[in-house]
């Protein structure tokens, strides 16, 4: 997460050649939290999740970014390159977010095996 950051700002700052770094970044970050949250899931309903609440802890972080490059470019009437690819990686988290937390309210009822 942290390096698709330092990207996506560095990206945000300069432009073109670390722009596609940034997307290449931000698309290993996707396929590595899909594949995190998929066992973690997984665990959950096999009895074997330890609860800790990282998720919350990186929407806030990436929620930042993104209100604070808005911010910037907003001050400095759009001199900055805001990357395209950027939002749609923090819908993307914030659906995987959203669908865990779905997940663990079900769970808590008790509609598991």
């Amino acid at each position: 997460m942290g390096i698709a950051i330092v990207l996506f700002v560095i990206s945000f700052l300069s432009g073109s050649f670390y722009e596609s770094l940034a997307n290449i970044s931000g698309v290993i970050y996707l396929a590595l939290l899909s594949i995190y949250v998929g066992t973690k899931e997984f665990n959950r309903w096999h009895n074997y999740h330890k609860s800790i609440h990282y998720g919350e802890l990186s929407i806030i972080f990436w929620t930042i970014l993104v209100i604070w490059l808005m911010v910037l470019n907003i001050i400095h009437k759009g001199r900055f390159h805001f990357p395209n690819e950027l939002v749609a990686l923090y819908i993307a988290v914030l659906g995987i977010f959203a669908i865990t937390q779905e997940s663990k309210a079900l769970y808590k009822t008790g509609i598991k095996k």
